[in-house]
């Protein structure tokens, strides 16, 4: 009997036998995925990336969300890339700062992703190691919210 493992707009309905489903289920549960997610990014040929750190929430501006969906790309993609240490555009002017965060596990690992063509639209995702948050944030908003009070 098939089990129904996804709705996602590429896909509205996934049905795919039960044991197929069943090994699916099995190891995104080992990956920490949602077995829907694993489900179409098999389809979509993706692999999910080697993160070097985690999360534990995120958060994301209205300005920041807009400005990813007008460029075609998801919350999800630059969260993925940051985690898994991409770090975009600026890493050729700290080169290393990040890892050294990470390394010692406390302070903000950093990652601008130009979203289009112009080299000044851009998000940056930041994560604080310490409580675990994240933000996403338009390029702008970010240098606002760093000026010294």
């Amino acid at each position: 009997m098939p089990n129904t493992i996804a709705r996602d707009a590429a896909w509205p309905i996934l049905t795919i036998p039960t044991d197929l489903a069943t090994s699916i289920e099995a190891r995104a549960a080992t990956l920490g995925w949602e077995p829907a997610r694993l489900a179409i990014a098999i389809l979509r040929g993706e692999r999910k990336p080697r993160l070097l750190f985690s999360t534990k929430s995120v958060e994301i501006t209205e300005a920041a969300a807009a400005l990813l969906r007008e460029g075609g790309v998801t919350c999800a993609d630059v969260l993925d890339r940051h985690l898994s240490g991409d770090w975009g555009t600026d890493e050729t002017e700290s080169p290393g700062s990040n890892e050294a965060i990470l390394g010692a596990g406390v302070g903000r690992p950093f990652s601008r992703f130009l979203v289009g063509l112009d080299p000044d639209v851009a998000v940056v995702v930041e994560t604080d190691l310490v409580i675990g948050l994240t933000r996403i944030e338009t390029g702008v908003e970010y240098v606002v919210h760093t000026l010294p009070a």
